[in-house]
């Protein structure tokens, strides 16, 4: 069961990462990029995820890293300016980032 919850999760959590700079009119061509390559991203592990029914750490560490930097790249990019855009990034990121950590840390069958 835990094993396609969490996956589905970050499949939402990245197709609003790619839905979030038109949402929150986010202002300038950094931002919007690396909002929608990021939550392309997570979409996309997590759909390979959900079709393969299979624990593979290498997607997990990628994932755990791409949730990572949803919550540094405001800081590292520069558009903490913006604020609409800055404050959605940190949640979406800290959720990610944690569903990622809760599938890891779950015993093994």
């Amino acid at each position: 069961m835990l094993l396609s919850v969490l996956p589905s999760i970050n499949v939402v959590l990245g197709a609003w990462l790619i839905a979030s700079p038109w949402v929150f009119d986010y202002s300038g061509r950094s931002p919007v990029l690396n909002s929608v390559l990021a939550g392309a991203l997570i979409a996309l592990l997590a759909a390979i995820r959900l079709a393969s029914q299979h624990e593979s750490a290498n997607l997990n560490r990628i994932s755990l890293l791409l949730g990572f930097w949803t919550i540094v790249s405001p800081w590292e990019i520069g558009y903490v300016a913006n604020k609409s855009g800055f404050e959605e990034r940190p949640h979406g990121g800290s959720v990610s980032h944690g569903a990622r950590h809760m599938e890891r840390a779950r015993p093994r069958d």
